[in-house]
């Protein structure tokens, strides 16, 4: 049987509906003082409603269901140039270069520094010359505008933090010494050969501006993006990142890299965020990656058309809500009864801080610190899978039932397992597959003989100066010189935790501290370690942490 009100199983949501029964044969009627306070509530609230739709129209080029935008950040097109001093303080080039970019980048530039290993995609190794992100033809080096564009505006969502709090002669000293880092030795002439003096960069290309979309173009693009250009092959046949190539794919560095999501919305791009400029990408390509330049293979015309799908992709009419209509008018799939179900608590629970399409953009968002996740994008930063996986659904509950220390995202008590296996079930349909998918990582046990030693927290502390300092700070106060300048993935700012007091988003357990330590936030500028740290290290680096909060053998289950 099914039951009237939603028509799910009545064994799916029976709890669900016994429950709320049971408040309401409890409930007693307000006075008339409730009903004058009431009416003033739903007065406010109807105001607040309006408002609501009004910061969520849609109309004809609006963001799509699963979109995130830039945030606050300037995107990489849109930085202004400014003149480039007559003469350029290479000293002070130096030393900004040591201050901020020698810990990822290394001491020579060669992509070696003590984080590099840490950090996916790995810092761009500057002696090779092979810079992604220019307006230059293919086959050219960058130019100056293109490496200032660079360092003002970042390259998120990577962990590149933009640079825009530097004075123009500053950035302009910082692009000078870059520049002089990609250099090779020339064994014939027994000296350093620069790359810039070599091949000095070609002018900037001329890029047509790109006419405006109309249905057509759309289903033009379509056609060439499935066949002529075989972009499916990697980004998928809907632009999901997921075509038969794309567990294939390396950069020239040799690590693994995954076409672009194109459905997730032009915070994921690095200096995309509209169809001018993924025709330029189109155009140009992107050095070091499978990315080619189509210049040579198809007409101006029809990279355009390319670009304005591909733009579609992220334009997408909103998504509709789904309403629960009388048994017998409409026939539901239960699993598309129980997103409904989904949707309605999620309406009522969470789209004041995460929005209706769940962007992250609700009323409420723009006080909140950090501010709300954007559900839509698949990107969750507590979870077991791996990085670009979405959650699995222990991992969904875990966060709805105990909600994210030191944030806003508070603990919900719904109405039985029913209420909140449907939340889960519409967070995954909300998301839409934008993520891959990934089984949880399983965690090993601590290493008994050494773990919360004298030794093992010693060694952490080395670790912890080493690798963490520069956001966490020396005394681990989240006051670190990197700390006023990291952001996440739509360039939102966000502060490093204060080890010794704030709560833990993941929890302060030894097995969540060796999670994040391994794995990271995703989304966010914290990295994982599994790759750079074996998993001693690791361990020692959790005692140091949890050191400073309580004696680290407590917290592994010892005794003081």
């Amino acid at each position: 049987m099914r039951c009237d009100k939603c028509g799910l199983t009545r064994e799916g949501v029976g709890t669900l509906h016994a429950q709320r029964g049971r408040v309401a044969q409890t409930t007693r009627l307000p006075s008339a003082a409730a009903w004058t306070a009431l009416f003033i509530i739903f007065g406010l609230l109807a105001v607040w409603a309006r408002r609501t739709e009004e910061i969520y129209s849609h109309g004809e080029g609006s963001l799509g269901l699963d979109s995130t935008r830039w945030g606050p950040r300037v995107a990489w097109a849109d930085v202004t140039i400014p003149p480039v001093p007559s003469t350029i303080d290479a000293a002070a080039g130096a030393a900004l270069y040591q201050q901020w970019c020698l810990q990822c980048h290394g001491e020579q530039g060669a992509g070696d520094g003590v984080l590099a290993k840490a950090l996916s995609p790995p810092p761009r190794n500057f002696t090779k010359a092979r810079f992604r992100f220019r307006t230059t033809p293919e086959g050219s080096l960058p130019s100056d505008a293109d490496l200032f564009r660079t360092l003002t505006s970042g390259v998120l969502p990577s962990r590149m933090p933009g640079f825009a709090f530097l004075s123009d002669a500053e950035r302009w000293a910082l692009v000078s010494h870059v520049k002089k880092l990609t250099k090779y030795y020339d064994e014939d002439e027994k000296k350093d050969i620069n790359y810039f003096e070599l091949l000095p960069p070609e002018p900037e290309a001329v890029l047509a501006k790109i006419p405006a979309a109309d249905a057509q173009a759309v289903a033009r693009g379509q056609k060439l993006f499935q066949e002529r250009g075989e972009c499916w092959k990697c980004h998928g046949l809907e632009g999901r990142g997921d075509g038969p190539s794309a567990e294939t794919l390396v950069a020239e560095e040799g690590n693994r890299i995954w076409p672009g999501n194109l459905r997730r919305g032009p915070a994921f791009f690095k200096t995309t965020r509209n169809a001018q400029d993924v025709f330029r990408i189109l155009k140009l390509g992107i050095v070091g990656t499978p990315m080619p330049s189509y210049a040579s293979s198809l007409k101006e015309s029809e990279l355009m058309d390319i670009a304005i799908f591909t733009e579609s992709l992220w334009l997408q009419a909103a998504r509709p809500t789904r309403t629960l209509e009388a048994s017998g008018t409409r026939i539901l799939s239960e699993e598309q009864q129980r997103v409904a179900v989904g949707e309605q608590s999620f309406l009522a629970n969470c789209s004041g801080c995460h929005g209706k399409l769940g962007r992250g953009d609700g009323p409420a968002a723009k006080w909140l610190n950090p501010r709300p996740a954007s559900l839509a994008t698949g990107v969750y930063k507590r979870k077991s899978t791996p990085e670009g996986c979405f959650p699995s659904v222990d991992d969904l509950k875990t966060v709805l039932r105990e909600g994210i220390p030191g944030t806003s995202m508070p603990a919900w008590n719904l109405h039985g397992d029913a209420e909140l296996s449907a939340l889960v079930s519409y967070l995954q349909d909300l998301s839409g597959f934008r993520s891959r998918q990934g089984e949880p990582i399983p965690i090993p046990n601590p290493p008994k003989a050494r773990i919360a030693t004298k030794e093992s927290v010693t060694h952490g502390a080395q670790l912890f100066a080493a690798n963490c300092a520069m956001c966490h700070g020396e005394a681990a106060l989240g006051d670190g010189p990197w700390s006023s300048i990291v952001a996440d993935y739509r360039g939102e700012k966000i502060r490093p935790r204060n080890l010794r007091e704030e709560p833990m988003k993941a929890g302060a357990t030894a097995s969540g501290l060796f999670r994040t330590v391994s794995y990271g936030f995703e989304g966010s500028p914290m990295p994982g370690f599994a790759e750079s740290l074996i998993e001693a290290d690791r361990w020692d680096l959790v005692a140091f942490v949890l050191s400073l909060r309580t004696p680290a053998a407590v917290a592994f289950g010892g005794s003081k």
